[in-house]
């Protein structure tokens, strides 16, 4: 049965090759686009409404004073603060590849977000230690970082001594029951970042995040600490982890419906051309099918053998645009992971690729069946 598929593929070999590349092509895009749907949509798992972000209203993506995290943790309904400062850079060894880290007072980042957990020994390591970092087991694991290395970040955010670069050491790895996008963090010492800073970028923070006690009262909390800055030069914004992904989202648009749309087209095209390919095989084959009747294969096995020809390409060829989109979207990842936290190709995405091809099979083998179980032996082997 096997030899038979092949060599029916092998039949017309330009005309397998252009399908082939032609069903590697529609999922290679497949796959792009998926990934871009999950780089937005995504974004929303691991979010709680019962975290707040604090940031500057005033001056977009400026900074805030550090002392109004301590204001923001006397407000009602706040149960955990933590200042954060964000140092943008890149790991030394693999430059092309972003590293956010977050500078944080002391393991408080760890009491907002309960689901970021490094484990005792890890915790108390990095309370001892000034340069100590805990990282992400996602981001560990791209940076194939384990505990005990030293960590050498490149950043825009200079020292008091004009470098660019600051020294770590991991202490350990957190534990984290969110998704891998959410895995990516580097958390340091605010103090030793602090330090090293020039006198008038010290004592300020990127953003403030807070743990309510009820995430029905985000929107009233929220408010409640941007009326506390009310009258101070710097006023902020807060609002809820999932109101500001979703705000987020809307500006990208319906990025499921395009994809969706992109998609149906490019499947649609699919479609047609392996339909006409197997079709055009089939019809070439007819007096073939007519003499394995003959020699007894029943129409049961000749259904199987249409079939097994459908899944062999459309199959081989989904699983090699799924990989080549794989690979496509590691080196994308570079250039959209400070926009796209959540881009990654998912299994959900691959397995539904694969049942894409599978329908493709189905359809596209179901066509000339009629044809090939009607032919009538006789008249067929009467020219042969």
């Amino acid at each position: 049965m096997f030899s038979l598929i092949w060599g029916a593929l092998g039949r017309r070999k330009a005309r397998t090759v252009f399908t082939f590349l032609s069903i590697v092509a529609a999922f290679m895009l497949f796959s792009v686009l998926a990934t871009i749907r999950q780089g937005v949509v995504g974004q929303l798992g691991g979010v709680s409404a019962s975290s707040l972000n604090t940031y500057n209203r005033t001056v977009q993506g400026g900074l805030m004073p550090l002392d109004y995290a301590n204001r923001i943790a006397r407000v009602p309904g706040v149960v955990a603060v933590s200042a954060l400062r964000e140092i943008p850079g890149t790991y030394v060894r693999t430059p092309a590849q972003p590293v956010t880290v977050f500078a944080a007072q002391s393991e408080s980042i760890f009491n907002v977000f309960a689901d970021y957990r490094p484990s005792p020994v890890a915790l108390r390591a990095f309370r001892n230690d000034p340069q100590g970092a805990i990282a992400g087991p996602a981001l560990a694991r791209r940076m194939g970082w384990k505990t005990g290395d030293d960590i050498t970040i490149h950043s825009d955010l200079l020292r008091q001594d004009g470098r660019g670069t600051w020294q770590f050491r991991l202490d350990g790895i957190y534990a984290a029951r969110v998704p891998s996008h959410y895995q990516s963090f580097l958390v340091v010492h605010y103090g030793h970042v602090n330090a090293a800073l020039p006198a008038v970028q010290r004592n300020q923070v990127s953003q403030i995040v807070e743990r309510i006690n009820d995430p029905r009262r985000s929107a009233e909390i929220s408010r409640a600490i941007d009326t506390l800055f009310a009258a101070d030069p710097v006023h902020t914004l807060t609002q809820s982890q999932e109101a500001e992904m979703m705000a987020k989202i809307r500006q990208f648009g319906n990025v499921s419906l395009l994809v969706l749309a992109v998609g149906a087209t490019v499947f649609f095209t699919l479609l047609l051309i392996v339909c006409n390919t197997l079709y055009q095989s089939a019809q070439e084959r007819l007096t073939e099918f007519a003499v394995l009747r003959a020699l007894g294969f029943r129409s049961r096995r000749l259904v199987w053998l249409l079939l097994g020809e459908a899944l062999a390409l459309n199959l081989s060829g989904a699983a090699a645009g799924l990989l080549g989109g794989y690979w496509l979207t590691q080196l994308m990842y570079a250039a959209v992971a400070s926009v796209l936290w959540a881009f990654d190709l998912t299994l959900t995405a691959v397995f539904t690729g694969l049942i894409i091809a599978l329908v493709i099979s189905l359809v596209a083998a179901g066509i000339p069946l009629p044809r090939m179980l009607g032919i009538r032996v006789p008249e067929m082997l009467r020219g042969v």
